[in-house]
């Protein structure tokens, strides 16, 4: 036999070069040796939400919730990997507390004292409580962490090329056009969750297949839309984050999203302080309440966000790099934060931005087959994305070579549940 003619390598495409891509591919290369992946991103690596997170990591604040089974996993995974992958991403044990600010409350002296080292949330009206110890509670640099994930699939020799181009097509079986394709799609009945594989697989051969991934590349010679083929076992994962709606384009079933917009901020600090997470509650100077975030780490820099909000002014745009700051907005979050410390109030602003969060219906993440016998999703992780996601790439990993997750029980996140509601 020919090597033209020789077996090529089970291709699977990732759309999408956030954590969860990102995750998704190294636990595939983890478990595959003779995988070719295919990564697909816009902008850059971690341009988005993977980039700009603050990074905290909770064992069990999702205790009792759908999610409970995935978060601790993860949160077991994240210090496992911190031991193996190839770069260092700033994962450390914390302590965790909540600072609450109220001109209206004077702080009691055993709230104030509760935590050995918030002594240096020194604002007036500030009262802390210990909220989690270092055994529960970490962080990690999110732009690191993405970034050593993909240089760990790298060097496990199972990416095949990082493209950046923009998701212009999705090419099915039988089909001349995307709309055709979502149209026959919508007429399909499967059921990801069928008892009987009899009947799981005859859902499958009802099922399209994606045959091929147009993405637009917009380089120095101008735009050029390349065309990436799907053979018989080849397979395509969309981690798309916030941008999942487009899917809507090809599966008509998909879920709307409304991603959370979140602002945050990096700044140096008067005076260094410890590694102690805060979780703040700070009512300014006009009674107004600011529901924030506040991490130290370990370079020095001192990260801060504020509460999510959906933001109907601003709508997410196409392209992640378009994603900036509401001034207005970002400078309520540094007046707020500078209430909690005299060493943030006295600090050195570094650089603003926001994000976009995804989110789903009720609240959960959304994984699982598509409405094509080759074509999977993992996205609506909301503000634990980072968290969550080492059990969700070993999921979507485990689905891809098995047809099934053993480790994790992915009921809960099926896209087709929100078909179900629908009926």
């Amino acid at each position: 036999m020919s090597d033209s003619q020789a077996k090529q390598p089970r291709q699977v495409v990732i759309v999408g070069g956030g954590v969860m891509g990102c995750m998704i591919a190294y636990q595939l290369a983890l478990r595959e040796k003779d995988l070719s992946i295919t990564l697909i991103e816009r902008c850059a690596v971690a341009c988005a939400s993977s980039g700009r997170a603050g990074g905290f990591l909770a064992r069990d604040w999702c205790d009792s919730l759908p999610t409970e089974q995935l978060t601790r996993l993860s949160y077991q995974m994240h210090a496992e990997l911190a031991a193996v992958l190839p770069c260092s991403y700033d994962y450390r044990p914390v302590t965790t507390v909540e600072a609450n600010r109220d001109p209206r409350h004077s702080p009691s002296a055993s709230s104030s004292s509760s935590s050995s080292s918030a002594g240096w949330l020194d604002g007036e009206h500030v009262s802390v409580d210990p909220k989690a110890d270092s055994s529960t509670t970490a962080q990690l640099h999110p732009y690191k962490f993405t970034h050593a994930l993909l240089e760990a699939t790298r060097r496990l020799e199972a990416l095949r090329e990082l493209v950046h181009g923009t998701l212009h097509e999705v090419v099915f079986s039988g089909s001349a056009s995307a709309s055709a394709s979502a149209s026959a799609l919508h007429e399909v009945v499967f059921s990801a969750s069928a008892s009987a594989s009899a009947s799981a697989s005859s859902a499958l051969d009802g099922l399209p297949a994606v045959t091929a991934i147009q993405v637009m590349i917009d380089d120095s010679s101008g735009e050029q839309l390349r065309e990436i083929p799907l053979h018989e076992d080849d397979e395509v994962v969309f981690a798309l984050g916030p941008w999942s709606d487009q899917l809507r384009r090809w599966f008509s079933t998909f879920p709307a999203g409304a991603p959370y917009k979140c602002q945050s901020y990096r700044m140096q600090p008067a005076m260094p302080v410890p590694a102690e997470a805060v979780f703040g509650y700070v009512r300014d100077e006009a009674d107004e309440l600011h529901i924030l975030e506040v991490y130290p780490r370990p370079d020095g820099e001192v990260y801060a966000c504020a509460g999510m909000h959906q933001d109907a002014q601003v709508p997410l745009p196409d392209d992640p790099a378009e994603i900036a700051a509401d001034l207005d907005k970002l400078a309520e979050l540094q007046h707020a934060v500078g209430l909690l410390s005299s060493r943030l109030r006295g600090g050195h602003f570094v650089a603003g931005t926001s994000c976009y969060l995804p989110t789903s219906a009720d609240q959960l993440p959304i994984i699982g087959r598509l409405r094509a016998r080759n074509a999977y999703v993992c996205t609506g992780h909301s503000c634990w994305g980072i968290l969550q996601s080492p059990a969700s790439g070993l999921a979507v990993a485990e689905l891809l070579l098995n047809g099934k997750s053993t480790t994790v029980d992915l009921s809960p996140f099926d896209p087709e549940r929100f078909c179900s509601a629908d009926k």
